[in-house]
């Protein structure tokens, strides 16, 4: 018998159980049977009409050879639902599956907003961090690296919009001419004094540039900086 009935009859069937003798509107709507399905079910004895009664429309409810099959469609209707669940992707996996695709985009963004910084901050005209002096190169004081950076970093900051986190390779890459080792000690001292803090990357491998960062034996990629106020 189940084999022979049409998956709108099996919803009718039911819908006529849940709802208790619905109208022909009601299980089209529910169940979409139509007219003639929702006939072979009562030509087979499993579905009854009752007629209608002045503004009353006509209803319908379940037989005994109905109810009979209802029961057998019951469990395979909710082993159906129990499959669907367990093939159904986690929030938290579909999350994973998008941020997979997204990721990379969004890194070679940075990498074309760092371009773009630097392109900036040479159009602005400000001199180089580094002044020479008889052919050679002389270091800033610390008091002039720190005015130095914070100006850059306030314009950067403005730009990648970070909550006042400013990545060190756009900071490093705006101030050239300074040498690694003296930015990163500068950098180190000013956090010391509590003129600013830095944080570590939650994940090397996914940020741009990293290279540009500072690799603490410790602490691991350090790759923000945050100003106090």
């Amino acid at each position: 018998m189940l084999e022979s009935l049409t998956e709108a009859q099996k919803k009718a069937l039911i819908e006529i159980k849940k709802k208790k003798n619905p109208t022909a509107a009601v299980l089209k709507r529910s169940a979409k049977i139509s007219d003639e399905e929702r006939e072979l079910l009562i030509q087979e004895g499993l579905v009854k009409e009752i007629p209608a009664v002045g503004r009353k429309k006509a209803r319908y409810e379940l037989t005994e050879k109905g109810l009979e099959v209802v029961k057998e469609l019951e469990p395979l209707i909710q082993a159906k639902k129990k499959t669907r669940s367990r093939s159904a992707p986690t929030k938290a996996a579909r999350a994973e599956e998008i941020r997979m695709i997204v990721e990379p985009y969004f890194n070679q963004l940075n990498e074309k907003l760092d371009q773009i910084l630097l392109v900036l901050t040479n159009f602005t005209g400000q001199q180089n961090t580094t002044n020479l002096s008889q052919g050679t190169k002389k270091e800033l004081t610390l008091d002039e690296f720190t005015e130095n950076l914070k100006k850059k970093y306030d314009e950067i900051n403005k730009i990648e919009r970070r909550g006042g986190r400013v990545t060190i390779p756009s900071l490093r890459k705006a101030l050239p001419g300074i040498s690694r080792e003296t930015f990163d000690s500068y950098l180190f001292e000013l956090e010391k004094r509590q003129i600013i803090d830095l944080q570590t990357a939650s994940d090397p491998n996914i940020v741009p540039s990293p290279e540009l960062g500072i690799k603490h034996p410790i602490r691991g990629l350090i790759y923000y900086l945050i100003w106090r106020n």
